[in-house]
C-alpha cells in the first residue's frame, strides 16, 4: 500500500477547543481552552496547510498544497501538534471516519508511513474496548494514544485481531482504510506479534509477562505519563456538598474503652529504633487471648480522632466550609476517609462479634454477634495468613468512604486510599510492636463480606485493608 493511499485515509485536524491561526509571516498560533503557543519560522505553505485543516480534509489534500521539499517539515509539525495534544487524526475515507486517534501522552507518534508486515499480529492482551460517554474507545496501558471507534466495520476488524492475522493480507483485501487503521493500531502500541509456540511477544517479555491486565491498567491510569485524563485535587463534583469528616455512628450497644494515659505510654514505650527493628508479622499467639484494655490501647494509638477543625475551602468559584477530623496517620488532603471495624473471635472482656470503632468517643459499637455470620470473614483471614481459624483472636478491617476522596481528587482517589492503607499498616505494626502484641497485615480481603455484615453499599464504603492482632507468644527484641 502506498504512502499516498495512507495520506488519503488520514484526516488530521485540531483537537476539541483548539484553533490554528496565522498571526504573522511564518507564525502559526495555536489557541486552546487553557493555553496558547505558537511556531515561528515556518514556510508559508506549511502554515497555510495546517491552518486549513478541518474535519473531512485529508492529509493528502494538505500535502498537495505544500512544496515537496517541505513535506517532511509538515509531517514533523503535525507530530509536534499531536504530541502537544492540539491535533487528532481521523482514519477513514471521504465517505466517513471509522476511527479517531487521540493523543494520550507526549510520546505519541503521527502515522506517517506504513510499516511492513511482520507476520501474525493480534491485539495486545492489555487492550480494552469500552464505552466512554457516547463513544466506544480502544485503550491500552502500553499505548500512548487511544482510538475512538466510529463504526461496526472497525469493531469487526478488532474482532478479527483477537487471533494472529497477516496485516498485509487484511490490508490488501479490505476497505481502503483497513491498512491505515492496522498501521495506526501497530504504531500506537495496540498490537503484539504471535510467536511460533502459540504465545505472544509481550508475554515472552519478562517485564510485561509478569503483569496482569488490571494491575498494569491501574498503575498507568493512576499516575502521570500514559493518559491525558485530568488528575489531582480538581473537585469534580462542586455541586454536591462535601461528605462529612466522619460517618454517622451506627446503632448498637456501646462499649466505652479506657483512655490510656499518654504520659505513661511515652515513658513505657521502647525507642522508635527498637520498635522499627522489632517490627515483623507474627502468626503465633499466646495462650491467653488479647485483652480488652490492650485492644482499646491499640485502637487509641492508631485510629482515634486527635482533633477536629473546620476550614474554608475554595472549590472553583465557590467557598465551601469543610469539617476535618484528624487521626494519628497521614491522609491526603487531611480527608481521613478510612473507618475501622473490629471482628472479634477471642478477646478477654469482649463477646465475639463485629464492632465499629467510634473514633471520637473511643468506643466500640456492637453490630453483629452471630458467630455464623462472622465465619466467612474470619475464614478468609485464616486462608490468607495460614493461621488456623480457631486460633484467630481479632481482625481489624479498614474501610474507605470512597466519596470523601473522589469529591476532591480525580484520577487518583483510589490510588491515594491504598497509600493511606499502607501508612495505617505501618502504624499498626509499630504500635503492636511497642505493646508486645502479635500483628499481621493481610494482602487481600472481600468487601462484600463486610457489606453483608454492616448493610452498607460496598461502592459507597468498602473494605480496603485487613489486619490480624493477637497476644504474642514471641517477645520482640528490646
Amino acid at each position: 500500500m502506498s504512502g499516498v493511499h495512507l495520506s488519503n485515509c488520514l484526516f488530521p485536524y485540531s483537537g476539541a477547543g483548539v484553533t490554528f491561526r496565522v498571526a504573522g509571516e511564518g507564525l502559526l498560533l495555536v489557541e486552546g481552552p487553557d493555553r496558547v503557543f505558537g511556531f515561528r519560522g515556518l514556510p508559508r505553505d506549511v502554515v497555510g496547510a495546517i491552518e486549513a485543516m478541518a474535519p473531512g480534509r485529508s492529509l493528502a489534500e494538505a500535502e498537495a498544497t505544500v512544496e515537496t521539499r517541505h513535506l517532511a517539515l509538515l509531517h514533523r509539525q503535525l507530530e509536534d501538534l499531536l504530541r502537544r495534544f492540539a491535533l487528532v487524526v481521523g482514519i477513514g475515507t471521504e465517505a466517513g471516519l471509522v476511527a479517531l486517534l487521540e493523543p494520550a501522552s507526549p510520546r505519541v507518534r503521527f502515522p506517517r508511513s506504513l510499516a511492513p508486515p511482520t507476520g501474525g499480529e493480534l491485539l495486545s492482551r492489555f487492550a480494552s474496548l469500552r464505552r466512554d460517554g457516547s463513544a466506544l474507545v480502544l485503550e491500552s496501558p502500553l499505548a500512548h494514544a487511544r482510538l475512538v471507534v466510529h463504526g461496526v466495520e472497525a469493531v469487526a476488524l478488532l474482532a478479527r485481531l483477537t487471533g494472529p492475522c497477516d496485516l498485509g493480507q487484511i490490508s490488501s483485501t479490505g476497505a481502503p482504510w483497513t491498512g491505515p487503521l492496522c498501521n495506526v493500531l501497530r504504531g500506537s502500541g495496540f498490537l503484539t506479534s504471535a510467536t511460533r509456540d502459540g504465545g505472544t511477544a509481550e508475554d515472552d517479555d519478562l517485564s510485561l509477562g509478569s503483569w496482569e491486565f488490571h494491575d498494569l491498567l491501574f498503575h498507568t491510569r493512576s499516575r502521570l505519563g500514559r493518559h491525558a485524563f485530568p488528575m489531582g485535587g480538581l473537585y469534580p463534583f462542586p455541586e454536591v456538598p462535601p461528605p462529612p469528616a466522619s460517618r454517622a455512628l451506627p446503632e448498637g450497644r456501646r462499649i466505652v474503652l479506657d483512655t490510656p494515659d499518654r504520659a505513661l505510654l511515652a515513658g513505657r514505650d521502647p525507642s522508635l529504633s527498637a520498635v522499627v527493628d522489632a517490627r515483623r508479622s507474627i502468626r503465633e499467639y499466646g495462650d491467653e487471648p488479647l485483652s480488652l484494655p490492650d485492644l482499646g490501647e491499640f485502637l487509641f494509638r492508631v485510629a482515634r480522632i486527635t482533633r477536629r477543625r473546620t476550614a474554608e475551602v475554595q472549590v472553583h468559584s465557590t467557598t465551601v466550609t469543610m469539617e476535618f477530623a484528624h487521626r494519628p496517620f497521614p491522609s491526603g488532603g487531611a480527608l481521613y476517609e478510612t473507618e475501622f471495624y473490629v471482628a472479634v473471635a477471642r478477646c478477654q472482656g469482649l463477646v465475639p462479634g463485629l464492632y465499629f470503632y467510634a473514633p471520637a468517643e473511643h468506643a466500640l459499637i456492637l453490630l453483629e454477634e452471630d458467630p455464623a455470620k462472622l465465619g466467612p470473614l474470619l475464614a478468609d483471614a485464616s486462608r490468607c495468613t495460614g493461621v488456623p481459624v480457631e486460633a484467630l483472636q481479632v481482625e481489624i478491617v479498614v474501610s474507605a468512604r470512597f466519596r470523601r476522596m473522589s469529591w476532591k481528587y480525580r484520577g487518583m482517589a483510589y490510588s491515594a486510599i491504598l497509600k493511606h492503607v499502607g501508612g495505617i499498616y505501618e502504624l499498626m505494626y509499630l504500635a503492636a510492636s511497642a505493646m508486645g502484641l502479635a500483628p499481621c497485615a493481610l494482602g487481600i480481603g472481600n468487601p462484600d463480606l463486610l457489606a453483608d455484615l454492616t448493610g452498607t453499599d460496598p461502592f459507597e464504603e468498602g473494605s480496603v485493608g485487613e489486619f490480624l492482632l493477637g497476644s504474642s507468644r514471641v517477645i520482640p527484641d528490646p
